[in-house]
């Protein structure tokens, strides 16, 4: 059982000490509050707390970045435990001896330190916003001059949820075509510096005169082979190369632009972008905050350059008097986004209005995922298939020559 140390005052304002076994904190305080005694601090005991080492901070967890997995269960947790009944305060002490990522039990340890300073519980969030994230702190803000933090905990957590969801397909749409063509490019060279060589010097011991198919393929081999310790460096070279464009802001510009012009690629890259900014700023409309603030905290989590750049064009276009259909550039935000944005500036509805369009964003990219697993497949397998079938052609080309000789 748990042993929970505590300090706590009587009735006459004495000062106690000590500790006492418990299931958890909630009945450490029970009984307490059995023995007359009001708790002043109570936390799970420490058997680290006083020695030289604590191997705690060489937790495997402490060496690797946090997953929105648990940013989403401490939202989540929390909204839970706000609605049973908890304070605020209580929900975090619990949650800061028993929630399941040490890193995340620091943070919350940090936050009650800065909740007992008499700091708001959203300033204490946005100091850490790497861990509970620059959106969640300001739907708590707004959620506490509502009195709802419980429903603004719940919207965090789905916005986490939907987008880690959406990262994942988009990672599996990526990750499966180029796993299926490093497969491919494994048997091509396992062809053309394995198996060719092979029957290339045995055709040439027998002093065979090679048809022109079976030439054609010894002579792409031969020519691998002899140049093969160039393309490592010119791969490099070019890695190199384009890493350093994209991490200018010029030319990452001009990759984007490049990359929306291919076919599928640039249908997924904008779908994802607009669906991020659709359902976020809804998100953050409907929490209550206003459409400048809201539109520089969506631009934030937009991971497109172009895009973002957009949005905070948009605002710079809003501060000037224009309304927010006429911000927006016609070449990136198709006709749909501009007239579903109209509607809602007119009715007064635009959150609801932009989470429709986010819905309908977020169903396309799903489509286009499914698109490009199904599709890449079959013309990978063709490509290898091309490959295999003209060199096991210019083989058995080379066999009947040598049958026939």
């Amino acid at each position: 059982m748990p042993i929970y140390s505590y300090s706590a005052v009587n009735r006459q304002g004495k000062l106690h000490s000590g500790s006492l076994a418990a299931d958890n904190r909630l009945l450490a305080i029970q009984q307490l509050k059995e023995q007359q005694l009001l708790p002043q601090h109570i936390e799970l005991y420490d058997e680290n707390k006083n020695k030289l080492i604590n191997w705690r901070y060489f937790h495997w967890q402490n060496f690797l970045p946090l997953t929105n997995k648990y940013r989403s269960l401490f939202y989540n947790q929390l909204a839970m435990m706000i609605r049973s009944g908890l304070t605020l305060m209580d929900a975090l002490t619990l949650m800061k001896n028993e929630f399941p990522h040490i890193k995340v039990r620091k943070e919350i340890a940090l936050v009650l330190e800065d909740l007992q300073n008499g700091l708001s519980f959203s300033y204490a969030l946005h100091k850490r916003s790497e861990t509970f994230t620059d959106i969640g702190a300001r739907i708590v803000e707004t959620s506490e001059a509502t009195g709802d933090l419980e429903t603004g905990c719940i919207k965090i957590a789905e916005h986490i949820d939907f987008w880690t969801e959406m990262k994942k397909r988009i990672l599996s749409a990526i990750c499966y075509p180029v796993v299926v063509f490093l497969v491919a490019l494994a048997v091509t060279a396992f062809l053309v510096f394995k198996v060719i060589p092979k029957f290339d010097e045995y055709m040439q011991k027998r002093g065979i005169v090679m048809p022109a198919s079976t030439d054609f393929v010894i002579s792409v081999s031969r020519f691998f082979q002899h140049y093969w310790m160039y393309y490592i460096p010119a791969t490099i070279i070019l890695l190199v190369a384009f890493f350093f464009t994209y991490r200018h802001p010029y030319g990452r510009l001009k990759i984007e632009r490049i990359a929306l012009k291919i076919p599928i690629l640039g249908q997924l890259i904008s779908y994802s972008a607009l669906t991020i900014f659709s359902s976020t700023l809804a998100l953050l409309l409907k929490s209550g905050l206003g459409l400048i603030e809201s539109l520089k905290l969506t631009a934030e989590t937009i991971s497109v350059h172009i895009f973002q750049n957009s949005v905070y064009h948009a605002v710079d276009e809003l501060m000037t008097g224009k309304l927010f259909k006429e911000s927006l550039p016609k070449d990136l935000f198709p006709g749909v986004v501009v007239s579903v944005i109209s509607v809602g500036e007119e009715t007064g509805e635009l959150g609801n209005a932009l989470d429709e369009l986010g819905n309908h964003f977020s169903k396309e990219l799903k489509r286009i995922v499914n698109f490009m697993i199904s599709a890449v497949e079959p013309v990978l397998i063709v490509g290898v298939g091309s490959i295999v079938a003209v060199v096991y052609f210019a083989i058995f080309q080379a066999i009947l020559a040598l049958m026939t000789r």
